[in-house]
């Protein structure tokens, strides 16, 4: 479930009021256990950033501010076996989990939209059309996101680096180069080998472009840019499936932002692709 008051009063907010709401966003199960004195520490803040952040999203304090906040998250299960990131109920029918699971989608690029930073989005896009190269890296689940925008920006022509094997991925960051551009895919931000791709090529002198769940992450730190991904999910996933669509929105978004400036040649650069594809089919 999205939490609204910030999502809706994300402009508002000032650099370091953006952290902690930041925080709340990726880390809402932790959050609500701390006080704001405690959540100020985690954020690099201040307890009267955090009373400002609380006040600006329409609460009298952050003791208001979680107490609202929590009942729009998953309530405590009654069983410690049952998983609190499941949105779906052990009865219901397909048709109840198909709507579920749209209204999660649904919330998730609600979300992804709304805080998104356009700007980063901007020069993103401006350095991806200009790179020589782009390297892509991501494991596990965001791996799936890497492999899809890998092919779609080969059928816009783009020259792309990619690998399933990591290891392969981290050797072939030695290669880039100034004019080369990186995207790194984690919702955690704190995938070891994801982020040593990014200190490899921050090394070569290319750019760096971290999509992450929160600004905060040890990968958001050591990119040149941050598109950050929220996603509102408990430690334990259930598949992963609202860090699966955060991020799938931001690479679809990235794409569609390309082919705005291609859009001459891009109709016929995917139609050509189609057909090199069709001839071995």
């Amino acid at each position: 479930m999205v939490l609204f008051p910030i999502v809706d009063n994300y402009d508002l907010l000032t650099k370091t009021e953006k952290a902690v709401a930041d925080y709340i966003i990726a880390n809402p199960t932790d959050a609500f256990s701390l006080n704001a004195s405690e959540l100020a520490e985690r954020t690099h803040s201040s307890p009267a950033t955090v009373g400002r952040f609380s006040k600006k999203i329409g609460f009298d304090s952050y003791v208001e501010a979680k107490i609202r906040m929590m009942s729009l998250t998953d309530p405590v299960p009654d069983t410690p076996s049952q998983s609190r990131s499941l949105f779906i109920e052990k009865n219901d029918s397909y048709q109840s989990c198909a709507k579920k699971l749209l209204s999660q989608i649904t919330n998730v690029c609600v979300s992804a939209m709304n805080i998104l930073d356009y700007t980063a989005l901007e020069r993103t896009i401006s350095a991806l059309l200009v790179s020589n190269n782009i390297y892509l890296a991501g494991i596990g689940a965001s791996s799936v996101i890497v492999q899809d925008l890998n092919l779609k920006l080969i059928r816009l022509q783009k020259k792309t680096h990619y690998s399933r094997d990591y290891h392969v991925n981290l050797l072939e960051a030695k290669t880039a180069q100034k004019k080369d551009v990186l995207l790194a895919f984690s919702y955690s931000g704190h995938s070891k080998v994801v982020l040593e791709t990014v200190r490899t090529v921050n090394e070569q002198g290319a750019l760096t472009i971290a999509v992450t769940g929160s600004a905060n992450t040890p990968l958001a730190k050591a990119a040149d840019i941050v598109l950050c991904s929220p996603a509102l999910e408990q430690s334990t996933r259930i598949g992963a499936v609202s860090s699966h669509y955060s991020q799938q929105f931001i690479a679809d978004l990235i794409f569609l932002g390309m082919i705005t400036h291609l859009y001459d040649e891009a109709d016929s650069m995917i139609t050509s692709a189609a057909e090199t594809i069709g001839r071995v089919r």
